[in-house]
């Protein structure tokens, strides 16, 4: 049998909901190597053989092997507290219990204190961009933001495992404050059998699928999800390390994503672990898959606040504008050539900008593709849409606005990304909020999906 992941390569991953999360950089101000090869979000059901009917059966899968929601026993065994002293204590081998209150602070001081800086550098580009300086998140103090963050979901992403089989996808830890803030711990765990490649992932593929167990009540899987996340579990043999682990939040690995509307409009940031004087901190990276919109625009356009070389900038956009015709244009119409559902379209087209043209921020009533793009490249956009495919240009660019952060998260500003298919809808701007409770979004296309890709992949290692 093919494997899984043969099939799934087949196809054109999309890259969806960026806070539901990658390349990489070194804690140094150099890029370190990124494997390509995995998409940030969503890996379409588009190409993917459909399990026989007798091995869905027999594995039974639901939302339970995909997310848990019960916020009541998530709030001591997940809290913040509890995440953040692991990352300490996984940094280095030398951390004293006594040292974790100030090792802490300081961890969340470099995420807060970032909220008040207003230019960072995107290293590959060299761009110097502004960044709104937000005094409401800049100034949470230690104490509220241990106190108010509170953890509302655990999420199961193996569709996000690497094609080659280097990592088994994203284990994912939401927490929300009053709904207003929302902070994501996304960790890329690695193969804990890479020799076996794809197949390497199965033990930690089961972990979740034997969640479905109906001898099990919702306090033992509370409980298994505990140990899986901070200490790690041996299946058949098979030792899979804690999901919350320093280097899972950093380097070709996973992030850490910001969502909030405390200080302005919802605006989203992502982080990832890294060292300064020998302590772990939260170092601010570009957020993936977010394109600078004025990239979209004409030589007069830039970023409000920008003072860096116009040269540069421009350079940078005739660059982009080329890649995004040249080759992100099939990414976005995969849906069209593999014959796809409603879901798959939803699910099935994707990006994959050189992040040398990503800014520091997503932000709701600014980043809109729409209000930026020039006559002449939705002009270019519709001669190169293939004969026969029914879009328009502004369909490709309703799905450009889809795949950035505020696109996902504020979808009914999205519009039809096809004749007669929208977007789906969040609640606003989150997919989960306080309570556990999950958007249309989520429940409707994106769980659905992710549970077929889950059944596929078992199925092909039974």
């Amino acid at each position: 049998m093919r494997s899984f992941y043969s099939l799934i390569a087949a196809t054109k991953p999309i890259v969806l909901c960026c806070t539901l999360f990658m390349f990489a950089f070194a804690c140094s101000d150099r890029p370190e190597a990124v494997d390509l090869s995995f998409p940030t979000q969503l890996k379409s059901s588009l190409g993917i053989a459909e399990p026989s009917q007798a091995c869905k059966n027999q594995l039974q899968l639901s939302n339970k092997s995909l997310v848990f929601t019960k916020t009541n026993l998530l709030k001591d065994r997940f809290s913040l507290e509890k995440v953040l002293n692991q990352i300490i204590k996984t940094s280095t081998n030398d951390v004293k219990n006594n040292q974790l209150p100030g090792l802490r602070e300081e961890l969340i001081l470099s995420m807060t204190e970032s909220f008040g800086v207003q230019q960072q550098t995107n290293n590959l580009s060299n761009l110097q961009l502004p960044v709104d300086s937000r005094p409401s998140e800049a100034s949470i103090s230690i104490r509220d933001f241990l106190r108010d963050f509170k953890p509302v979901a655990v999420f199961n992403r193996h569709d996000l495992a690497s094609d080659r089989g280097a990592d088994c996808g994203e284990q994912r830890i939401v927490y929300s404050m009053n709904d207003n803030f929302t902070l994501i711990f996304e960790a890329r765990i690695p193969n804990p059998k890479p020799n076996q490649r794809a197949s390497g992932c199965l033990e930690v593929t089961r972990f979740w699928a034997d969640l479905e167990n109906r001898d099990l009540n919702n306090t033992q899987r509370a409980d298994r999800l505990e140990k899986f996340f901070f200490k790690g579990v041996t299946r058949n043999g098979v030792r899979i390390q804690p999901v919350v682990r320093y280097q899972n939040y950093r380097g070709k690995f996973g992030q850490v994503r910001t969502n909030s509307v405390l200080g302005g409009p919802w605006q989203l940031r992502e982080f990832r672990t890294a060292k300064k004087g020998g302590k772990a901190v939260f170092k601010v990276e570009s957020v993936k898959d977010v394109p600078i919109n004025e990239l979209y625009g004409s030589s007069r356009d830039k970023p409000g606040g920008f003072e860096g070389d116009n040269r540069k900038l421009n350079n940078l956009r005739k660059e982009f504008k080329n890649n995004l015709i040249n080759v992100q244009i099939d990414n976005l119409i995969q849906p069209e050539l593999n014959g796809a559902n409603k879901n798959q379209t939803i699910t099935g087209f994707s990006v994959a900008f050189d992040p040398k043209f990503f800014e520091f921020q997503s932000t709701s009533g600014s980043d809109d593709v729409a209000s930026t793009i020039t006559a002449d490249l939705e002009e270019r956009i519709r001669d190169a849409i293939p004969n026969g495919v029914d879009l328009e240009p502004r369909h490709i660019v309703n799905r450009l606005n889809a795949l950035t952060c505020i696109g996902c998260h504020q979808s009914g500003t999205v519009g039809e990304i096809a004749p007669g298919v929208n977007f789906p809808d969040s609640f606003f701007f989150t997919h989960v909020n306080d309570s556990g409770n999950l958007s249309p979004a989520l429940k409707d296309v994106f769980l659905p999906e992710r549970k077929l890709i889950l059944e596929s992949y078992i199925c092909s290692e039974l």
